[in-house]
């Protein structure tokens, strides 16, 4: 090989990456309104298959273990649910764990802040509550109405898009946020 010819396939190999990096500099603008769209899309994105590749997203899941730390404080202890893997529903564990928390919001409700009229049972009402009363700090309230997502999820989509380990960190965090009441002490 001569010269000329391994410039000429260096010029080969580098042609389209360098026609594509002209084209996203020259297009950027318009790029990035739908690079956005797609990293909002990747952001809540469960599963993605295709043929034989499976790849499972639980960013939010995730987001949500990290943040508790700042909304519950540094002293909780990590809790590991006694879940059956093979013979659970991460439907059924996500809405048992959900109805625990408003169980233990509404608890709370009754023993410390009995002067503040809780007018119904629903999520939305415990959640005005305790956004009301400052229970929760701002990371705590992004933490219920995140789990409060998920628990919608588990209701109005099919099993099939909430695995196991999502449900079980579900789990996880929600026995955090009770211990985080069940402590709670009113200023």
């Amino acid at each position: 090989m001569n010269l000329i010819e391994l410039i000429s396939k260096i010029v080969d190999s580098l042609a389209w990456p360098a026609v594509v990096v002209l084209l996203a500099f020259r297009f950027k603008h318009s790029l990035i309104p739908i690079l956005e769209s797609l990293s909002s899309i990747l952001n809540n994105l469960n599963k993605v298959k295709n043929g034989g590749f499976e790849m499972e997203f639980s960013r939010k899941t995730l987001e949500i273990d990290r943040a508790s730390p700042k909304a519950f404080g540094s002293d909780q202890k990590d809790f590991e649910p006694k879940i059956n893997k093979k013979d659970s529903s991460p439907k059924a564990i996500i809405i048992e764990y959900w109805i625990d928390i408003l169980r233990s919001a509404k608890k709370l409700h009754e023993d410390q802040f009995s002067d503040f009229y809780l007018n119904s049972d629903d999520h939305m009402a415990i959640n005005d509550f305790l956004a009301k009363k400052r229970v929760l700090n701002a990371e705590g309230m992004k933490i219920f109405n995140e789990l409060r997502k998920i628990r919608n999820r588990a209701v109005h989509e099919p099993d099939s898009t909430i695995t196991i380990d999502q449900a079980i960190l579900f789990a996880k965090q929600s026995n955090r946020l009770i211990n985080y009441f069940d402590k709670y002490k009113k200023p």
